[in-house]
């Protein structure tokens, strides 16, 4: 399946022409990523990552002004990756001649499945949240882009969902399987995921349908 592009536009970081420095960046962003699923983002010095890269730290430095920035670019990369997948599911055209039960199925589907992409980062992320704005930020654009895709697929269908206030229930649509996917994604589940699916799918389609 395509996926909708998410990323948002260049950041004042140095983009590499080259393809050695390229190479550099790249190695710098994985030897990060591995040191903050392994130590957590603040046990995680730029000495160290330069370190596990094989970069001096003068070099780190040519492109990435300190570790944030790094978390930053990290996420940036994986945005797509994350929920490109779910917001394509939400483009209208997908649902114009599908059943509605199991068109909410498969998104809720696409989106417990994003938490396993990557699931290092997307933890930081969700811990960070109320403490890095600029994390919070992100998040929130994310956000605010499926709850807007949402809204739209509702008055696409709005033949067949009867909703009074498309906003809100685009936003509590979005909360609740969130709510799930993060908890999949933390482990604190004691109900398998399938059936947890399952009966969300039932929930909201009932919510959805029978007004």
């Amino acid at each position: 399946m395509p996926t909708t592009r998410l990323r948002p536009p260049a950041t004042d970081l140095r983009q590499p022409q080259q393809a050695r420095s390229r190479k550099t960046r790249e190695k710098i962003l994985k030897a990060a990523e591995d040191l903050f699923e392994v130590k957590g983002f603040e046990s995680t010095t730029s000495s160290a990552i330069a370190r596990r890269a094989g970069v001096s730290v003068g070099t780190f430095y040519l492109y990435f002004p300190d570790k944030h920035a790094v978390l930053m670019e990290i996420f940036h990369d994986s945005v797509d990756e994350i929920f490109g997948t779910a917001m394509e599911a939400l483009k209208p055209e997908h649902w114009e001649k599908t059943d509605i039960r199991k068109g909410i199925r498969a998104l809720i589907a696409a989106v417990v499945d994003s938490r396993d992409v990557r699931p290092g980062i997307q933890r930081i992320l969700h811990e960070r949240y109320f403490k890095d704005e600029a994390i919070k930020s992100e998040v929130d654009r994310i956000q605010e882009q499926s709850v807007e895709a949402i809204e739209r697929l509702m008055k696409f269908l709005s033949k067949r969902v009867r909703v009074k206030d498309r906003r809100a229930a685009a936003y509590l649509i979005y909360a609740v399987v969130d709510a799930l996917a993060a908890r999949v994604m933390l482990a604190q589940s004691p109900i398998e995921t399938g059936r947890l699916a399952e009966e969300l799918t039932d929930l909201i389609a009932r919510y959805l349908l029978t007004r």
